[in-house]
């Protein structure tokens, strides 16, 4: 059977409505399971897949991509990903789980030729508008509009349109968005899982269909948890390069050789984040091994474009290893880059 008659491509109105995928309520309050949601499951593997929708979605705050996020992986009776807030509103900047990625965290597109009021753009999301911000001017005591900060929530003036297709083992995201001043791009996302293996790839194509170039990151969060056991020694993330810390504010962790060593658990509102040294300027930077000591159960993410940033960020419930790329596109240019993701666990090694 060929490609385009196995593939379900439907607006995920349709989707909903022929219970191919699960109802949702709009209302903050709602169970987790009831937003819209994909299960995806092959060789012992399972995602949970939550989908975009502009009105009933999982994610609908205006820093982060809303397509394929993949809220939770269940292996070999291990499960990776997870909450991380006491509570989940949909509209809240950091209201999200697992592979949450972002576009443009340090400056989103078009937002230094606006003012407050006026519409920039973020890949994954759309049109946002820009938030009154004023700090004092150090030097001459002016009070001046502050950059973009990600932290902030910004009203979402145009949000992009998503088409969704999917089979059994993969589920792929379109959004074709033009916005105003030249800015604009089709952008595609796809989760695959691998055959004969406890594994899946996202895989992501964006070109420029807009007149402005693209100069801006992307990255994905990783907000890891395994088997719920919160964050602390029995946690390990190893490195693909050696890296040393930059810059470090929160809680202390130190690295060992190739391995970030948490000394303590963190615990209450406790975080740590770091910007990391020694990227080699390859490909073979891009990833990192997470696991747990207590139950036997890790991952291996991998990439396939060079890192130009890689920062460290954990809090009680989540531990994020962050490697950066960058997009730069001219008109009509495009890329590719793309993730693996391993599963895996030490009693599965013994029984070999």
């Amino acid at each position: 059977m060929s490609f385009a008659k196995r593939a379900c491509r439907v607006a995920l109105s349709s989707a909903l409505a022929a219970g191919a995928i699960s109802s949702a309520h709009a209302a903050s309050k709602a169970p987790r399971a009831s937003y819209p949601e994909l299960s995806l499951s092959a060789s012992g593997i399972k995602l949970t897949v939550y989908l975009p929708d502009v009105e009933t979605g999982y994610y609908r705050g205006s820093r982060f991509d809303w397509s394929g996020v993949v809220g939770r992986v269940t292996y070999k009776g291990h499960t990776f990903f997870g909450p991380w807030h006491a509570r989940h509103d949909p509209t809240g900047q950091d209201a999200i789980q697992g592979t949450a990625e972002e576009f443009g965290m340090f400056k989103p597109l078009g937002f230094d030729e606006v003012r407050a009021g006026g519409v920039f753009y973020k890949i994954g999301v759309g049109g946002l508008v820009r938030v009154e911000a004023l700090v004092k001017d150090k030097k001459t005591g002016k009070m001046v509009e502050q950059e973009y900060g990600f932290w902030r929530g910004h009203k979402i003036a145009k949000p992009g349109p998503w088409e969704i297709s999917h089979g059994k083992t993969w589920v792929q995201f379109v959004q074709d968005f033009t916005g105003q001043r030249g800015w604009g791009w089709h952008y595609t996302k796809r989760i695959s899982l691998v055959k004969d293996s406890a594994a899946f790839v996202i895989s992501r194509r964006l070109e420029n269909t807009g007149t402005k170039a693209i100069d801006t990151t992307h990255y994905c969060h990783h907000f890891t948890i395994i088997d719920d056991e919160p964050i602390g020694p029995d946690y390990r993330v190893v490195l693909p390069f050696g890296a040393r810390i930059e810059e470090l504010k929160g809680t202390p962790v130190k690295i060992e050789g190739q391995e970030i060593v948490f000394s303590q658990a963190l615990t209450g509102d406790k975080t740590v984040w770091a910007r990391l040294g020694g990227l080699r300027g390859s490909p073979l930077d891009n990833g990192a091994a997470i696991g747990n000591r207590k139950t036997g159960a890790s991952m291996t993410i991998t990439g396939d474009r060079e890192v130009v940033r890689y920062c460290f960020w954990s809090t009680r419930l989540a531990t994020c290893p962050e490697p950066f790329v960058a997009v730069k596109l001219a008109g009509r240019a495009s890329m590719n880059w793309s993730n693996t993701y391993t599963f895996g666990s030490t009693a599965e090694k013994k029984s070999k």
